[in-house]
């Protein structure tokens, strides 16, 4: 019956900013359900996965990276803190399948502090662990995000377009998740085939490895939209 949101953009969406932010999420009630939505650079050192806020001043250091940047592990620890008992998450960056491994983790140790109440938790990455997160100007997106907007939108007989599984007037985090794994790697390829035919032709388009959006569904499904 009530949205609150908590918007963090450029100066504000610095490493003090975003865990702020995390922290806010205490407010929630267990019958709440949070979303976070991560969208940025991102990169990984090692196997661990850092969320790169808005001062990080040299990509290519490692060592500041790991300074400055905000671990998968370190998301997953400020959301076990989090009362809402549903929990969307959302990641548009490069590398993002990286951070599914901490949220396993996470997923087993919420369940266990959730013991019998009935929880779920959903994670959308927008790549696997070794892709870039491509943007296309004329989408003003990346393509998760495109993907994630135009499955919200209203389609056939007034449901949203994600609404599939069932087509029942109630959209789902799992749903969504499934709709972005098949809509981004179709919209990239239709999209290149456009990049093909203006250049006539000229370049490889065909040999692109299709950037594929991953997930996790841990515990039970539930509600976003309707």
């Amino acid at each position: 019956d009530t949205v609150r949101t908590d918007l963090r953009t450029d100066r504000k969406a610095n490493r003090a900013g975003v865990m702020e932010a995390l922290d806010a999420m205490a407010a929630t009630r267990p019958q709440d359900t949070a979303v976070l939505f991560l969208s940025g650079h991102a990169r990984t050192v090692g196997s661990e996965w850092y969320f790169l806020p808005q001062e990080l001043a040299d990509l290519a250091d490692e060592r500041e990276v790991v300074r400055v940047g905000i671990s998968g592990d370190a998301l997953a620890e400020a959301l076990i803190r989090v009362p809402a008992r549903r929990i969307l998450v959302i990641v548009d960056s490069c590398q993002a399948g990286a951070v599914l491994a901490p949220f396993e983790v996470f997923g087993q140790r919420r369940a266990l502090h959730a013991l019998k109440r009935r929880a779920g938790v959903v994670v959308i990455a927008a790549t696997r662990a070794d892709q870039l997160a491509l943007e296309y100007g004329l989408l003003g997106h990346g393509l998760l995000t495109f993907s994630l907007l135009e499955g919200l939108q209203e389609g056939a007989r007034g449901r949203l377009r994600a609404d599939t599984a069932p087509a029942d007037g109630r959209l789902t985090a799992a749903e969504i998740k499934s709709y972005a794994e098949t809509r981004a790697p179709a919209l990239a390829a239709e999209l290149d085939d456009e990049l093909a035919a203006m250049v006539g032709g000229r370049g490889d388009f065909s040999s692109t490895v299709p950037v594929t959006p991953v997930g996790l569904v841990l515990g039970a499904n539930f509600a976003v939209a309707r």
